[in-house]
């Protein structure tokens, strides 16, 4: 009887540990691979009673000396090893136990609490840790620094299986919960990079190298089923997360699939994040740039194929976008959450690389020569059928050329911020206007950090105490934008809108900005409604710049360049705010992530400029604010003439009223141009507000330029007829419709171009230009024709 119970007892536990070992993680691991992959062809040539170890070294031999995908996706092997560029974080996390994130800073003794909400882990899930201490291992080649990596590996491996994961909401926040959507892809990624770097690291044992595969695999499968295919930054982590995991391991049973299947994926993020070809849905520029330098990544890895081809088109289009929104600084407008600083490096010249586009590198020099007249000011044609509403007008692509951008599309989905009708000015190598930016989210160092979300921290306007609510606006995310843009070899125009009658005023802002292309802006600003009214107009300078009040307002940067603010008299009196600590109250809908530690101010602050920024990304910055303040009977519209410096050299224009009236306004703009005296003429039409909800029609004005009192040139701003003195020189003009153009003195004659912004043939009825009144038109070929005229084409008037 007992050598029967004892025979039972061998058998039972046999069982027991044979099913352990049959089951454990090491047949797991097997049983997720390809029976045809080459690890199981070469498990094959082992003996059948091959002892455990004998797999474990099978398996990690393949895998430790296979190639991994290069260029690393999140952490970067440098070309040179260089012990004096480790990170000094490094030292500090392996001498004490000091984990930096960008959300806490975190000393943790034995393992991590990853569990423990109270403890704050936060992105510690993330390991952004890894970004720092494994290219300190690879400099140095200290086995420390690969033990420190692989104590912390073999912790989360041991402690956070994807079994207790049970119940847990991919987006449930991430305090607590390491399997956040925006945690869970970059761990994953940078598992599979450190496997790379501690391949021959005599610190990282065989298993632990397998199970950290097993464990990506697991992870990977799990949260597929999982993934938040929303309209968010994140989204394309989950893609790029599975395509990573099938790059580098097709020899899994998933591995294949799971590539294909994110690359479909990745087409239908590039479909739906970002406008057709333009800026993503969220019209946050930097984190717009960020994700376009990740698509670019990930197609660069892609395998060839009809699926990559069909890419390159859409991909194309987005990065042709964000380039034409370029500043001369190669930084991109900082309009919502963080910023983008310089892109040369990350898209122009990776676009030129990975899409085969050479023109672009041309873009990425400080002075681009041979660049098509008509890729100047972005969108490149007039009129465009345009849902983000970002403009940039720019006389070229050189570091001290003119560029204004403005915001003039719907807030879109995240990270936006109040900045309808904001503006930003660059000109002669400085940046001058600028918005206001934010600091990074949360930061380690003891910095104060303010929310710039606001309206009233924009370049747009205050009424009552009422700034911009990004979320009462009258567009739609999807809608076509009712802007009317124009662009051409002379001038940028533009008109954009923003509803205070959503705010519960009623009041309409209406902002026009007409470009005399490589001089100056014409900022004309117009509130529609009724009444006495308290404005603010905020301009937000950078913060290089010393403002000057004495004259208009005149900003100098530190490199010497100059920008002239100068105005009619308008009611309004400028005053300067910078690092002001008061906040004044808004009627934006404050909602605070907890994953933010800003606070509030008012204005005179700036934060980021995105990747390699110039200034500390954790803080907010003293910056002098420009505000216009005073009290105003509505109707109200006033003229600005923005006017930079050139070669370091100021220019500044004498602006006066010659007519004010509710719907209609004349200003003349004096100054010197090519050491002539020119006075320029700006006369405009205004509407009446609309009902809301109605489209609201183009306004219409046109310019006229005299040099040294000739007429030298007419721009016709949606213009059908002239009709009166200027200058004390009689002009009239007439078209049979409005029409958008310019009429050039050429000798002799005068050169008409029709935008291409008219869509029809148009007829002109009369041209009597100080004094001389009968006509005869010619078309580009020099020869006689009617008075009927094309858009695009360019016409001869010769004058009887």
């Amino acid at each position: 009887m007992k050598k029967i119970l004892l025979v039972i007892c061998v058998v039972f536990l046999t069982f027991r540990v044979y099913g352990a070992v049959e089951n454990d993680w090491l047949n797991d691991f097997i049983n997720k691979l390809d029976p045809e992959s080459e690890p199981v062809l070469n498990l094959k040539q082992l003996p059948k009673d091959a002892a455990r170890e004998q797999k474990i070294s099978v398996l990690a031999k393949y895998f430790r000396t296979k190639e991994y995908i290069h260029p690393h996706w999140v952490i970067f092997k440098p070309d040179v090893k260089d012990p004096d560029k480790v990170d000094p974080r490094a030292w500090e996390t392996l001498e004490n136990n000091v984990y930096y994130s960008a959300y806490e800073k975190g000393v943790f003794e034995g393992d991590i609490p990853w569990f423990d909400p109270d403890k704050t882990v936060k992105s510690v899930g993330r390991f952004p840790h890894f970004d720092y201490l494994v290219p300190a291992y690879y400099h140095t080649g200290d086995e420390r620094l690969a033990q420190l990596i692989v104590k912390n590996m073999s912790d989360f491996i041991k402690h956070v299986p994807i079994s207790k994961a049970t119940g847990i909401n991919v987006q449930d926040y991430f305090a607590g919960n390491p399997w956040n959507w925006v945690l869970q892809h970059w761990r994953m990624m940078r598992f599979i990079d450190t496997l790379d770097f501690l391949k021959n690291s005599p610190s990282m044992p065989d298993s632990l190298f397998l199970q950290t595969i097993l464990d990506v695999h697991d992870e990977m499968e799990w949260l597929i089923p999982r993934m938040f295919l929303g309209l968010h930054n994140g989204t394309l982590g989950n893609i790029r997360g599975m395509i990573y995991v099938g790059l580098n391991f097709p020899e899994l049973k998933q591995g294949k699939k799971w590539l294909n299947d994110g690359t479909g994926f990745f087409q239908f993020f590039l479909n739906t994040y970002f406008y057709p070809g333009e800026i993503c849905v969220e019209l946050t520029v930097g984190y717009s740039t960020s994700t376009v330098q990740h698509c670019l990544n990930i197609y660069g890895a892609l395998p060839e194929g009809r699926q990559k081809d069909d890419l390159k088109e859409i991909l194309g289009k987005i990065v042709e976008t964000h380039i034409g929104l370029m500043k001369p600084d190669k930084s991109l407008p900082r309009y919502g959450d963080h910023g983008a600083f310089d892109v040369r490096d990350s898209i122009l010249k990776k676009a030129a690389d990975i899409l085969n586009r050479p023109d672009l590198l041309e873009l990425a020099k400080n002075k681009p020569e041979n660049i098509p007249e008509m890729f100047l000011s972005f969108p490149q044609h007039s009129a465009p059928r345009y849902i983000s509403g970002y403009y940039a007008m720019r006389n070229g692509w050189g570091v001290s050329d003119q560029y204004l951008a403005m915001d003039a599309g719907p807030y879109g989905t995240n990270h936006h911020h109040a900045d309808k009708l904001s503006i930003c000015v660059s000109a002669d190598g400085a940046n001058f206007i600028v918005d206001p930016g934010t600091p990074i989210y949360h930061s380690t160092k003891d910095t104060v950090r303010y929310d710039s979300r606001f309206g009233f921290l924009h370049n747009n306007f205050v009424i009552d105490g009422i700034d911009q609510n990004a979320g009462w606006d009258r567009h739609y995310e999807f809608d076509y934008m009712e802007n009317r843009w124009v662009t051409n070899k002379e001038y940028d125009f533009l008109e954009g809108l923003y509803e205070f009658r959503s705010s519960l005023l009623p009041v309409t802002a209406r902002r026009t900005v007409f470009y005399k292309r490589g001089e100056y802006w014409l900022l004309l600003d117009d509130l529609k409604g009724n009444g006495q009214h308290n404005i603010e107009s905020n301009f937000q300078f950078n913060f290089d710049n010393h403002v000057d009040l004495n004259d208009n307002v005149s900003a100098t940067a530190d490199n010497g360049a100059v920008l002239n603010v100068c105005s009619v008299d308008d009611g309004l009196e400028p005053t300067v705010v910078k690092a002001d600590t008061v906040f004044p109250g808004t009627s934006y809908n404050i909602y605070y992530p907890n994953n933010l530690d800003w606070t509030f101010a008012g204005r005179g602050w700036v934060g980021t400029f995105g990747n390699n920024t110039p200034v500390d990304p954790s803080a907010s910055h003293p910056a002098p604010s420009v505000v216009y303040k005073g009290t105003v009977k509505f109707p109200w519209h006033t003229v600005r003439v923005l006017y930079p410096s050139q070669k370091k050299k100021p220019h500044k224009a004498d602006v006066k009223w010659i007519e004010n009236t509710d719907d209609h306004l004349t200003v003349s703009i004096k100054h010197l141009h090519q050491q002539k005296n020119v006075t320029d003429i700006l006369d405009w039409s205004f509407i009446n507000q609309v009902e809301r909800y109605q489209r609201w029609p183009d306004e219409s004005g046109f310019w006229l330029r005299f040099v040294d009192n000739d007429l030298n040139e007419i721009i016709l701003l949606n213009t059908q007829k002239i009709n009166g003195e200027f200058n004390n020189k009689n002009i009239s003009i007439g078209f049979s419709d409005p029409v958008e153009g310019f009429i050039k003195k050429d000798k002799r004659d005068w050169k008409l171009y029709i935008d291409s912004i008219i869509k029809k043939p148009v007829s002109i009825q009369n041209v009597s230009l100080c004094g001389k009144g009968d006509f005869i038109l010619f078309n580009e070929k020099g020869e006689k024709c009617d008075n009927q005229v094309l858009s695009g084409k360019t016409y001869t008037i010769r004058l009887k």
